[in-house]
């Protein structure tokens, strides 16, 4: 029954539809005593109206009741008030349960008045859910049918991470995806503002030619690997052996202009 939020709505702060189920998740841990489906649709096929539960608990131990307690899950108030207005649309699979949940992000959500008297509601208080009313226990819950029990079997099987939960953890890593670039972006602009303060050195985009790169040293451009093969020469110290050699033709020259002026015998 949780609408699906776009990504703005999914970037925004606060907590999100998958984080809550999965705080819900780890509630509830399916184990021998109970288990815990979501996104529990009312039946496969198009037999039926369909219609889907957040979650379901089940208890398993007779000891402890075979309660089946269902979740709405909402995170915005103005999800919760499109529930409000169309309360019959959760009674296809509550239906069908001993209790029935409201778990909301924060319990300002809900005013004085809107909760249904025969919902229970748990909120996030301090990082954890809590309830805030306990649900009453539903009369007379109506035997679970062939096509809906066929919706759970299925869902057993195919749970894995909750879909709400994937959906988190993908936008998450899209997120960091995002940051890594953003900061690897950072610093290498970082570095061009380097090389152009230190060295003289800037590099940008040909204003013409959007595929090109072009580098400037005072206002004469070079090609990048112009600047590229002089810095490897630099650091390479080709320049020094480069400079003793113009020192070398510079004394060749002077003891030939000597010997010209008759100033020497000799060439060396």
């Amino acid at each position: 029954m949780t609408e699906q939020t776009t990504l703005d709505d999914e970037l925004g702060l606060g907590i999100r539809t998958g984080e809550l189920t999965r705080m819900l998740v780890n509630k509830y841990p399916s184990n021998e005593q109970s288990v815990l489906l979501t996104q529990v649709r009312n039946g496969t096929g198009w037999a039926k109206q369909p219609s889907t539960a957040d979650a379901l608990l089940m208890g398993c131990w007779p000891s402890t009741g075979n309660d089946l307690t269902g979740f709405e899950i909402k995170v915005s108030r103005s999800d919760w008030l499109h529930e409000v207005k169309d309360p019959k649309k959760s009674s296809f699979i509550k239906q069908y349960c001993d209790f029935w949940y409201l778990l909301v992000a924060d319990a300002s959500m809900v005013k004085e008045g809107e909760l249904p008297d025969d919902w229970g509601m748990m909120a996030v208080r301090n990082g954890s859910i809590e309830v805030i009313k306990p649900a009453p226990r539903l009369a007379d819950p109506a035997p679970i049918d062939r096509i809906f029990l066929a919706a759970i079997f299925r869902k057993t099987l195919l749970e894995g991470v909750p879909p709400d939960v994937c959906n988190d953890l993908v936008l998450d890593a899209k997120r960091e995806a995002v940051a890594v670039e953003k900061s690897k972006t950072k610093a290498l602009k970082d570095y061009l503002k380097f090389l152009h303060k230190e060295i003289g050195i800037k590099i940008e985009y040909d204003k013409d030619y959007k595929e090109e790169w072009k580098a400037f040293v005072g206002r004469r451009s070079h090609a990048p690997e112009d600047i590229a093969l002089a810095v490897r020469r630099v650091a390479n110290g080709d320049h020094r052996d480069a400079s003793q050699a113009l020192d070398r033709m510079k004394t060749k020259a002077s003891e030939i202009i000597k010997f010209i002026d008759g100033e020497s015998d000799y060439v060396y």
